[in-house]
């Protein structure tokens, strides 16, 4: 538990000022260039593409023209490019902070190229779909990228997607993001991604459960955070630059049916979570709740 806890404390130390928090950004964006560089696309994201296409061929109607937002974009624009490999959409990108790694997007979209033919596209999305992955791979910006393949990339600091426009997209997407958003505006930010969402329209997330912290620390149990109660995690652990807000599954099925949406497909993925004593602040969990590591969720918006 040695590198957890230091893990923890890092970052909290980051976490003390804005300036400690733009160099902490600075850092971690270029570490994130030379390992991605290094490992080249990984499995995962591969599987986040076959997921999504599977997702959106079972779940969603969507049509060539619709608009998509993504929310939470990172690196990479990675669920953006899976619905523009599906059909033609107007992409919309919102982020809290500008993470964007113009080299890792091309060495994955250049990657992900010999694997067009098995990650579920139809036949006849394959010849577009190289002709969209070659025009990233010879963009020299982002900005050539958005204004070849109508992109828009919005940087909204205060998380509250206060500027987008409302009643304007057919999808929303995200993928290991929910989990970072304050827990105390959380039923908010829902609401508003609610109205910002056309009649109809659908809504996929991918939200890890896990403790974050325990990818800096093999020996740590998955959910290491069910030892504590929420006040004292806050307090020790948790920090502005790993914020984990630790909501489960019925907390997440409940704020998604209280801002109106319908639910239309759950699943999830399951992991022993490796406490031997939860913290009683939990007890409101079944056990496969209580083992939960990702949710795979698609809401509705009524018409």
């Amino acid at each position: 538990m040695l590198r957890y806890i230091g893990a923890s404390a890092i970052a909290n130390a980051f976490s003390v000022t804005p300036a400690t928090r733009r160099t902490y950004r600075k850092l971690a964006n270029e570490l994130e260039t030379w390992r991605r560089s290094r490992g080249g696309l990984p499995d995962w994201y591969l599987e986040r593409v076959r997921l999504l296409v599977s997702c959106v061929e079972r779940n969603v109607e969507l049509a060539p023209g619709s608009s998509t937002l993504e929310i939470g974009t990172g690196y990479v624009h990675w669920e953006s490019l899976i619905l523009s490999l599906i059909t033609d959409v107007s992409a919309t990108m919102v982020d809290v902070v500008d993470n964007r790694l113009l080299s890792v997007f091309k060495l994955y979209v250049s990657e992900l190229e010999p694997h067009l033919e098995t990650i579920g596209l139809p036949p006849q999305r394959i010849a577009p779909a190289r002709v969209l992955l070659e025009t990233v791979r010879n963009a020299s910006s982002f900005e050539e990228i958005y204004s070849k393949l109508s992109w828009a990339y919005v940087l909204n600091e205060s998380g509250t997607m206060e500027d987008l426009p409302e009643n304007s997209f057919d999808l929303v997407v995200s993928s290991d993001v929910l989990e970072h958003i304050d827990r105390t505006i959380l039923s908010s930010f829902i609401e508003k991604m609610f109205r910002l969402m056309r009649p109809g329209a659908y809504t996929y997330h991918s939200i890890g459960l896990r403790d974050h912290l325990a990818n800096y620390d093999p020996k740590a149990p998955a959910k290491c955070y069910y030892r504590l109660d929420g006040t004292t995690w806050d307090r020790w652990v948790n920090s502005k630059v790993q914020y984990i807000n630790r909501v489960q599954r019925p907390e997440w099925l409940a704020l998604f049916r209280q801002a109106g949406f319908e639910c239309i497909s759950e699943e999830a993925d399951y992991e022993d979570h490796g406490i031997k004593k939860v913290h009683p602040s939990y007890s409101y969990l079944t056990q496969p709740e209580l083992d939960t590591n990702t949710l795979k969720l698609v809401f509705r918006k009524p018409e």
